[in-house]
């Protein structure tokens, strides 16, 4: 979703969409260790950031400044190194 508006809306030409997709999934993959990390010491509890991220990505990912939409890309992958991590552990 966040790729195709930010390719439809032109913040980002079609060519910048893939590397700021394998950014957020570096993000991913950082945020998805340190929350696995924060979760063995800490527990549920880290799960308390995943909502305001996620309000995150959708205010600062739907922009039409380039600077804010990738700031929201990144927060989006960080969002989802929560999710798979500390989410799954809980359930």
């Amino acid at each position: 979703m966040l790729s195709y508006h930010l390719d439809e809306r032109h913040p980002l030409t079609a060519v910048w969409v893939p590397v700021l997709c394998a950014a957020a999934m570096a993000v991913d993959a950082v945020a998805a260790l340190a929350t696995a990390w924060l979760y063995d010491r800490h527990g549920p509890r880290v799960l308390v950031g995943l909502p305001v991220l996620t309000a995150g990505v959708v205010a600062l990912g739907f922009t039409n400044t380039v600077a804010i939409a990738v700031a929201g890309s990144l927060v989006w992958g960080a969002a989802m190194g929560l999710q798979g991590s500390a989410l799954r552990a809980t359930v």
